[in-house]
């Protein structure tokens, strides 16, 4: 059984590293976050830059984790707009490509069935369904507008972030962290995710160069950017600059999420609940 207000193992005594209120006032913290964990996204950071100016095996190894993570968002993306998705790696050309389907009345009558069980079983619940119920009807006009494709397209850096983002959370909470060295691990390769991100971003704003090799394109077909750019009638440097600046939110986006943790576990249960009573 775990103690609701520091996540305390009450059978053995052990608890999860975490963030500020799990943090006894002797340990030295800046922002509320403790040195000592300052210490290990600082070297992570460090360690990241090296990687990533290297390009030797250790940076592939990471690419290769984000081309997955980046098919893995446009999927996502697909999905969620009703485009039956498949995530691949592209053996033959190099990184990935993702098969994205028209959208499926299909699927799109499933979600909309879930979205009214939902509703009926949770009624009692106004917090619940009037957030579901807004999610649902967001989702619904991105699935039928030229947005949800523009969507599905910057997907694949969402995704790619996201998952850097995720590391960088477990890198500075260490929960469930056995061995110390695993916050250092998530640190490192978050950090060099996202250093990644921002070094394509940046190269196709503003290196020449790069951006005649992100026009030639992959099989025929225009590289991310440059689809949304046609889209959204911007251009694909336009583009780039905006995904790197939502690179450089995601540190942002994981300290908030970690210093706010309880109070977002309070919402989620607070819209997952049957009844309307707050816990």
């Amino acid at each position: 059984m775990l103690c609701a207000a520091c996540g305390t193992d009450l059978a053995s005594g052990m608890r999860p590293l975490a963030g500020p209120g799990h943090e006894t006032s002797a340990v030295p913290s800046l922002a509320g976050i403790p040195t000592r964990t300052l210490v290990a996204m600082a070297a992570g950071l460090a360690i990241a830059t090296v990687i990533v100016l290297g390009a030797g095996l250790p940076n592939w190894i990471v690419a290769t984790l984000a081309t997955l993570s980046h098919e893995m968002g446009h999927a996502t993306f697909g999905w969620l707009l009703a485009h039956p998705s498949i995530p691949s790696f592209d053996f033959g050309h190099g990184g990935g490509v993702t098969m994205v389907g028209e959208r499926s009345d299909l699927l799109t009558g499933i979600y909309a069935c879930g979205l009214g069980a939902y509703l009926w079983t949770h009624r009692r619940n106004r917090v619940g369904c009037v957030v579901v119920g807004i999610a649902g009807v967001v989702l619904a006009g991105l699935a039928f507008s030229d947005l949800g494709d523009l969507l599905i397209l910057s997907g694949g850096h969402l995704g790619h972030i996201a998952i850097a983002g995720i590391f960088l959370f477990r890198g500075l909470t260490g929960v469930s962290v056995v061995h110390g060295v695993e916050r250092w691990l998530y640190a490192v390769i978050g950090w060099t995710m996202l250093l990644q991100a921002m070094q394509m971003c940046w190269v196709v704003a503003f290196v020449p160069e790069a951006q005649d090799r992100y026009l030639e394109g992959k099989c025929g077909m225009d590289n991310d950017f440059v689809r949304i750019a046609d889209g959204a009638g911007l251009t694909f440097q336009g583009v780039a600059v905006f995904h790197l600046v939502l690179s450089l939110l995601v540190p942002v986006g994981a300290w908030a999420v970690w210093n706010w943790r309880e109070r977002l576990g309070t919402w989620i249960h607070a819209i997952a609940r049957l009844d309307g009573r707050s816990s």
